[in-house]
């Protein structure tokens, strides 16, 4: 994911590298975080930049064009800033570690940051975010696998699985997402057909939008 999924999943299964800028635009039909509609189902786009310094520290920015208000206030800007590091384990595999924060044009009681750690190959990771006050709500601990085969060159198939635990005061809430699709690379561009899905509590609301509801998403990307 752009590193995603949203972002930090693809820091999970790139090895460290020398400085260097990167970036993607992208539009996708519906913006699902861990299983959540932030677009309110309606197609939105992406814009990501990031830099890899030598020293195997990165940071970046994604922006993403957004519906949360509930009162119907259109389509706004979301801001997921992020700053981590990465280093070499034993038989080809990394360590991650890092923070994030999310920021809201308008709907600025949603902004929260997390940290987040993992492990991962460059086909494969898992990882645990925690967040203190996920969303205005309360602490939550979001865990998640991902995956990545190449099929061919240009094809490849990729897979993910989370798990949500929100502490909402008077009650602990759990929700599941998984994600299955395939993608096809030409040069720069690359678009990918996924489905996904969510389960959980139907009567409580774990972000604006949510609502249990499974579905297909295409996503097409231009990274640089």
């Amino acid at each position: 994911m752009t590193r995603q999924v949203l972002v930090p999943l693809a820091l999970l299964i790139a090895a460290p590298a020398c400085a260097q800028v990167s970036g993607s635009v992208g539009v996708l039909t519906d913006y699902r975080y861990r299983g959540a509609s932030l677009s309110d189902t309606k197609p939105a786009l992406l814009v990501q930049g990031g830099y890899d310094f030598a020293n195997d520290v990165y940071t970046g920015v994604l922006l993403a064009s957004v519906r949360v208000d509930e009162e119907g206030g259109g389509t706004e800007a979301m801001a997921l800033v992020y700053f981590g590091r990465t280093g070499a384990l034993p038989r080809d595999w990394h360590w991650d570690a890092g923070v994030q924060y999310a920021a809201f044009s308008r709907s600025q009681e949603y902004d929260h940051g997390e940290l987040y750690a993992g492990i991962g190959t460059r086909n494969a990771g898992v990882r645990l975010h925690y967040a203190d006050d996920y969303f205005g709500v309360g602490p939550a601990w979001y865990a998640e696998w991902d995956g990545r085969h190449a099929m061919s060159d240009r094809w490849h198939l990729v897979a993910h699985a989370g798990v949500t635990w929100l502490d909402a005061g008077q009650a602990t809430h759990r929700l599941t997402d998984w994600t299955l699709g395939a993608g096809l690379s030409l040069g720069n561009h690359e678009v990918q057909l996924l489905w996904i899905g969510a389960d959980g509590a139907p009567h409580y609301r774990l972000v604006p939008g949510y609502g249990e509801h499974d579905g297909p998403v295409l996503r097409w990307t231009r990274s640089w």
